[in-house]
């Protein structure tokens, strides 16, 4: 199972993985106030893929894993 999906809210990903916060703020994504969202509607309200938002995030987690 992975560890994120596009269905979680902005606000469960930043609990989950707390450094995730830097790459929402870089894409100017609410993550506190407006984190009640999905990272799909998120990333679509940018212009973005949550698809290639997620596996940004993903790729972050797995570099601090090790």
């Amino acid at each position: 199972m992975e560890l994120f999906n596009v269905e979680q809210t902005v606000g469960e990903v930043v609990t989950l993985f707390p450094q995730s916060a830097d790459i929402f703020k870089k894409n100017r994504i609410d993550f506190c106030c407006g984190g009640n969202i999905s990272v799909k509607d998120a990333a679509e309200k940018r212009g973005l893929s949550g698809e290639e938002l997620l596996s940004t995030i993903a790729d972050l987690y797995k570099q601090k894993e090790h």
